[in-house]
């Protein structure tokens, strides 16, 4: 049985692909992070233009000061969150 072998200049490229490789899969990781960085903020801008200019999306601002309103009632039913944004408030 003979064993192939790699010549040097195959085993060169071989190892070259492999880091174009390893390149390649790191900047992809890279993008994604930065993609989901992206998609947040997207996300939140888009949603502070629809609730500053209702025109943008009726249904969705609507919704969103519905939210609004449930999120006041819910924090001014809490004793203890009151408490302390009044504590948060004082000025020492």
């Amino acid at each position: 049985m003979t064993r192939q072998t790699i010549s040097d200049r195959d085993w060169l490229g071989a190892a070259r692909l492999g880091t174009r490789e390893a390149a390649f899969k790191a900047r992809a990781k890279r993008a994604r992070g930065w993609a989901r960085i992206v998609n947040v903020a997207l996300f939140a801008a888009v949603l502070t233009a629809i609730w500053q200019e209702r025109a943008l999306a009726p249904p969705v601002h609507d919704r969103m000061q519905h939210m609004a309103v449930s999120v006041t009632a819910m924090i001014g039913g809490s004793e203890t969150l009151p408490a302390y944004l009044t504590l948060l408030d004082r000025d020492d």
